[in-house]
């Protein structure tokens, strides 16, 4: 298309440059329908994939949680920067209020709300990664809750009845229920299971001076 108007040839034969014109018009028009359906293809997806990623969000908040909770042990390294990937990713998700009909004119013909071009690919990768490091991520921190020595620490704890959240707490880790950890893991139980397992695990030694 651009050869086309290429300036050495419309000068060198101007009368072609009516016709051409004309065929530009058909094809910018042509451009327009496509670029507005291809937009909001783009923008429809990203609605998918806000859904799935609101479906996500409270476990990987609960997975932040219990990463936090440094007395059972560091967390897996590639789950750590979990709240920033959530971060990234919901910032990527942003629907152009013109997703249906953008307006298209001018030098420049894209979306003037968004500037979207087909170059920019919905997220749909990251999310499904994210999924797949909270899972993972959930797993460790179950499977740490389930450590004998920690699971007896809870149990203790949970049967005197002081805090009835934990004995939940002991369920859902019990079945490995990321659903339902996010409604009873509050900050106010990690903060007091981070004191709990702190205190248990102190130790009281005496030492001869001499060595």
């Amino acid at each position: 298309l651009l050869n086309f108007f290429g300036f050495e040839a419309l000068l060198n034969n101007p009368g072609v440059i009516p016709a051409r014109l004309e065929n530009f018009e058909r094809w910018k028009t042509g451009y327009v329908h496509a670029y507005r359906k291809a937009h909001r293809a783009y923008h429809e997806k990203l609605r998918e994939l806000d859904a799935a990623l609101d479906a996500l969000k409270p476990k990987a908040r609960a997975l932040v949680r219990m990463n936090s909770i440094v007395e059972l042990g560091p967390p897996l390294p590639s789950t750590a920067g979990v709240a920033a990937d959530l971060a990234a990713v919901e910032r990527r998700l942003y629907v152009c209020p013109d997703a249906g009909e953008p307006t298209v004119d001018g030098a420049d013909p894209t979306c003037p709300k968004c500037n979207w071009t087909p170059a920019v690919q919905p997220p749909d990768v990251a999310v499904q990664k994210l999924s797949g490091l909270v899972a993972v991520g959930l797993a460790d921190r179950f499977q740490r809750f389930k450590d004998a020595a920690i699971a007896a620490i809870l149990k203790k704890a949970a049967d005197q009845g002081d805090r009835p959240e934990l004995q939940q707490l002991l369920d859902i880790v019990q079945v490995a229920n990321a659903d339902a950890l996010a409604g009873v893991l509050t900050d106010d139980l990690v903060a007091f299971l981070r004191k709990l397992l702190y205190d248990e695990n102190l130790v009281q030694e005496e030492i001869p001076l001499a060595p």
